[in-house]
């Protein structure tokens, strides 16, 4: 083989090469548009796991590019305060979550009435007495005391959240779906918003390739080969 054709050969594996990585480029910007669009149309869902906690789960923004997602024009509150969270991060991002949930308190405790305020009008005495109650849960303790012209109230809740992102089943031979799960563990604790956002795993296409088989070698015949080389991976298939 002449060097003109060695240098042909290489001319057009360049031109290959630089193709294949252009059309995967334009795939994947393509795949991101399609992913937000479809992911942005998503709503909430909840239900009740096993356990009788109540999950929220909705798609997650799995994109490679984190502009299609900070390039979205849309009206939903959380999906702006998901932006503004991804665009605010100085560093190398790997997932943003934002959420906001609604906690209810309410039952019956007893009441403790002790000595108020005494006012004299004329002959009339008039006694004000104070009425307090207090209460304590594994969730939430508070105290609550009514005198004549006011109200004290003091009242703590507690909330456990977990949080999960991945690839859900749709099926068979359907795609599985990134989702964000947010279960609360405070029984009376509802989710009103979630979203999120996750950087897609891209493969490593430039990679140390070892090789081995055989070939066939003129006035030889068929010879056995092992080497080492760099490869890049234009397609993968999963």
């Amino acid at each position: 083989m002449t060097r003109r054709e060695i240098v042909l050969i290489i001319i057009i594996l360049l031109l290959l090469g630089g193709g294949g990585y252009w059309i995967i480029s334009q795939g994947k910007q393509i795949d991101d548009l399609e992913e937000v669009a479809d992911t942005a149309s998503d709503s909430l869902e909840t239900y009740r796991n096993k356990n009788g906690q109540l999950v929220a789960e909705i798609k997650s923004f799995d994109l490679v590019n984190e502009e299609v997602l900070l390039n979205l024009k849309t009206n939903d509150k959380t999906i702006k305060r998901l932006q503004d969270v991804v665009k605010g991060f100085e560093g190398k991002l790997a997932a943003a979550i934002v959420a906001s949930s609604e906690t209810g308190s309410q039952g019956s405790t007893a009441t403790k009435i002790s000595g108020g305020d005494t006012v004299k009008n004329g002959d009339t005495v008039l006694i004000y007495p104070n009425y307090s109650t207090t209460w304590s849960n594994s969730w939430e303790e508070g105290f609550i005391n009514a005198s004549r012209d006011s109200i004290f109230r003091e009242i703590k809740i507690r909330n456990d959240y977990s949080f999960t992102i991945g690839k859900v089943s749709n099926g068979w031979f359907k795609k599985r779906e990134v989702s964000v799960q947010m279960t609360n563990l405070n029984p009376n604790t509802v989710t009103r918003e979630l979203r999120s956002y996750n950087v897609k795993q891209e493969p490593k296409r430039l990679n140390f390739v070892v090789y081995g088989g055989a070939g066939y070698q003129f006035g030889v015949g068929i010879v056995p080969q092992i080497g080492i080389g760099l490869g890049y991976t234009l397609l993968s298939i999963k």
